[in-house]
């Protein structure tokens, strides 16, 4: 074979995915120029021992996105108007939520139509998110992922130390294990809890203790405890952690602090049972704030990370090229519910 397909039999990726990666590659770095005639499907299949099928279905893919062209009785060319310069990213998101929507949009918003983007959700499956990985050929510019990992995490950071890092963009949590110089926009959890609790510590001071409910399983990581935790020694004042909202027997002057819009309902609903007024006899804030917020027994405080402009970030991530870490603000809604 003129141009020289290598196979990596300890690779993850699939062998019609490695395929597409020597190709893609060699159109890259111009060892491969446009119009370039490529080796046959016989050729590769002979040359590597692998099913003639497994070459189809490479070359196949390579076809559908334009990077490659077949000629009748002359064989597969590079393709003159093959899009390889062009930014293509791929975005995967965990799960889509009131804050994934707005993440997504400002990306989108910012980005116009100076790229291509494969967006992808796992819906917080990591074999799904390990799936979508292993089968990406190459030809992205740039991974913007967002991984919270309750299982399968060793192999998911595995996965994602192949990618270059150059090319790789981790958004809202920070994943340990990952190595290189690659850009990070997230949230610093324990540090927007601490500064946004001393920001609100003098109406605080009106309550008793603070009740904070910290599910089991969570994609919240219990460093975000440390800054509660923080706020708590410097100010002299108590907090529990409970795992749902109805293992606790409420008292007044109770502050609770939600982390889900599920925790949030049942604590509302809980309240509104024992005749307690929300606002009054006890508190309620929300970490990150919903549409409902604003509605919900008059209205809920919450302490909402800035997530348009991690949605931004990201984008000028793509866009510029350059390395970006940055961890993102919040704001301080104040409503009735404190």
């Amino acid at each position: 074979m003129e141009f020289p397909i290598e196979i990596n039999e300890l690779s993850p990726k699939p062998i019609y995915v490695q395929i597409q990666d020597n190709i893609i590659n060699g159109v890259q770095n111009k060892t491969l120029d446009p119009n370039s005639q490529l080796p046959s499907i016989n050729e590769v299949s002979d040359g590597l021992n692998i099913a003639r099928k497994t070459v189809e279905k490479a070359y196949n893919q390579l076809k559908r996105k334009n990077i490659i062209v077949s000629v009748p009785g002359k064989g597969f060319f590079v393709s003159e108007n093959n899009s390889l310069d062009q930014k293509k990213v791929m975005l995967m998101f965990d799960i889509m939520n009131n804050q994934n929507n707005l993440i997504h949009r400002s990306f989108m918003e910012t980005m116009k139509d100076h790229t291509l983007v494969d967006f992808l959700v796992y819906h917080k499956e990591p074999g799904t998110f390990i799936n979508y990985l292993i089968h990406a050929p190459d030809e992205y510019s740039h991974y913007v992922i967002m991984g919270h990992f309750n299982s399968r995490a060793k192999e998911a950071i595995t996965l994602i130390n192949q990618l270059p890092k150059h090319k790789l963009i981790i958004l809202d949590r920070a994943l340990k294990g990952v190595q290189g110089a690659y850009s990070a926009i997230t949230q610093s959890f324990d540090a927007i809890l601490y500064t946004a609790l001393m920001e609100i510590s003098d109406t605080l001071l009106n309550y008793k203790r603070l009740i904070v409910i910290f599910p089991k399983f969570t994609y919240y990581p219990k460093e975000m405890l440390s800054g509660i935790r923080k706020f708590s020694k410097e100010c002299n004042f108590p907090f529990v952690t409970i795992e749902t909202a109805d293992e606790h027997k409420r008292r007044k002057g109770d502050i609770f602090l939600v982390l889900t819009e599920n925790a949030l309902a049942t604590t509302v609903l809980n309240m509104q049972k024992s005749k307690m007024v929300i606002g009054k006899d006890i508190g309620i804030i929300s970490y990150t704030d919903h549409p409902l917020n604003k509605i919900l027994a008059g209205g809920i405080t919450a302490i909402s990370p800035n997530f348009e402009s991690m949605g931004k970030l990201a984008a000028e991530a793509v866009l510029s090229d350059k390395k970006i870490i940055a961890s993102i603000d919040y704001e301080l809604h104040m409503r009735k519910s404190l």
